[in-house]
């Protein structure tokens, strides 16, 4: 994972308010991640002025223990669950003192409803406007640990004015800390 072109294709559309979508299509293209391993997500943390923009990339073994379209009863029961539990908002925890609320979302879950077959990745972006990102100084996933059973890792990359930073995250750490400490 590289921070490079999350500069290129996440801090500058924020500063240019362009939308959450234009960032999706750059990004698909010009954002180079790692191989595929189950059990690990790649997430990418932007903060430039009021807005907070985060980008999960994960295989989807990591979200629902398989990775093709979803074929019995159970498979399609927990493929629905899980994407309505994460089409109803981030599965993690903002200060409140920061007044994040999401504005934008997208993701690619529909299109392992007709994938057969081969490795599955997910990609899910989230755009909030915030009241003050000055107190935004840790982002909490241990919702998403939570309910992602098959996560053992997230590997974090953050970027916040000039400062930069990594951090990977577990189960039994869970909070990434938006300092340069």
């Amino acid at each position: 994972m590289s921070i490079k072109p999350l500069i290129y294709t996440a801090l500058f559309p924020l500063l240019l308010g362009s939308s959450l979508s234009a960032y999706a299509e750059d990004e698909h293209h010009h954002h180079e991640h790692g191989a595929h391993e189950h059990g690990i997500a790649e997430m990418d943390v932007a903060i430039a002025g009021k807005q907070l923009m985060i980008d999960l990339e994960s295989p989807a073994h990591n979200l629902f223990g398989f990775e093709h379209a979803p074929q019995t009863k159970q498979q399609k029961e927990l493929f629905e669950q899980k994407r309505q539990q994460l089409r109803k908002g981030a599965p993690f925890i903002l200060p409140q003192a920061a007044g994040c609320r999401l504005v934008e979302r997208e993701d690619n879950l529909d299109e392992l409803q007709h994938k057969t077959g081969g490795h599955s990745d997910l990609d899910f972006e989230w755009q909030f406007e915030c009241a003050d990102t000055a107190k935004l100084n840790v982002i909490d996933a241990k919702p998403l640990f939570a309910s992602w059973p098959h996560l053992l890792k997230l590997r974090v990359e953050w970027l916040r004015g000039g400062v930069q930073s990594a951090q990977t995250l577990d189960k039994h750490a869970t909070e990434l800390r938006l300092t340069s400490e």
